[in-house]
C-alpha cells in the first residue's frame, strides 16, 4: 500500500518517486496523473464499475432520440438495458453497423422504433433509432477513479494495484529523463500487473476469458 503523501515525498522519503528512482528533480504530481492515466485506459475491474439511469428523450424531427450522453468519467460501457415493461438489453455494435441502420420516413425524419442496438463516440451513446418512447434506462459502466491528491490520498491504485501504479510512475519517470529504455522497462512491467489485476477481476465475476471492450 501507498499513499499520495508517501509518492510525493522528498528524496530521502521511503517509497516516493524519487527515493524510487533516485531522480530529484521529476514533478511527482505530474508523473502520478501520467501514470494513472496510462493504467485506467488497459484496467476494467469490478472496483471501477458505476451505474446511471436516465430516460430516452423521445423527438420526432432530429436524432436527438438516438442518444443519450455519457458520464464525464466514463471509459467503457459494460451493459445497457431499457428498464420497465420494456426490459430488453441492447447489444454493442460497431459506429459501421449501427449507422448502417439508420432510415428516415418520407419527410426525411429519422424512424422511430425501440432501439437494439448502441455504439459509443466520443460524447454520448449512440443508436440505430430515435426512440418511439421515453423509454427509462440502465447502464452499468468503468469509470475513472477519482485521481490521486492532497485531498484523496488513496484509491485503489495505492491499495490494490501498488505494483502496476509503481512501474508505471518509474516508466514515466524513464520518459521525463528521455530514457526510452528505462521508460519501456517499467511500463512492460506495468502492462503486466494491470493485466493481473484485469484477470482476477474476471475470475471473481466468473468471466475468466471474457475481455472489456474500450470505447
Amino acid at each position: 500500500m501507498t499513499t499520495w503523501t508517501i509518492l510525493t515525498g522528498a528524496q530521502t522519503t521511503a517509497g516516493s518517486i524519487k527515493n524510487l528512482t533516485n531522480v530529484g528533480d521529476c514533478d511527482p504530481a505530474s508523473i502520478i496523473e501520467e501514470a494513472e492515466n496510462y493504467i485506467y485506459r488497459k484496467l476494467r475491474v469490478r472496483q471501477m464499475l458505476a451505474e446511471t439511469t436516465g430516460v430516452f428523450v423521445v423527438s420526432t424531427t432530429t436524432g436527438i432520440g438516438d442518444a443519450v450522453d455519457l458520464p464525464d468519467d466514463y471509459l467503457a460501457a459494460k451493459t445497457f438495458q431499457i428498464t420497465g415493461v420494456n426490459a430488453a438489453a441492447l447489444e454493442r455494435k460497431t459506429e459501421a453497423y449501427v449507422r448502417g441502420l439508420w432510415s428516415y420516413d418520407g419527410s426525411g425524419a429519422r424512424v422511430l422504433s425501440k432501439p437494439r442496438y448502441f455504439y459509443a463516440d466520443g460524447a454520448s451513446l449512440r443508436f440505430e433509432v430515435c426512440a418511439d418512447q421515453a423509454y427509462p434506462w440502465n447502464m452499468l459502466y468503468y469509470q475513472q477513479p477519482a485521481a490521486l491528491s492532497a485531498s484523496n490520498t488513496s484509491n485503489f491504485l495505492s491499495t490494490r494495484g501498488v505494483r502496476a501504479l509503481l512501474a508505471a510512475c518509474r516508466g514515466f519517470v524513464g520518459e521525463f529523463r528521455k530514457d526510452d529504455v528505462e521508460r519501456d522497462y517499467w511500463l512492460k512491467i506495468a502492462l503486466a500487473a494491470v493485466d493481473d489485476l484485469n484477470s482476477e477481476s474476471d475470475l471473481e465475476e466468473g468471466t475468466a476469458n471474457a475481455a472489456a471492450v474500450v470505447v
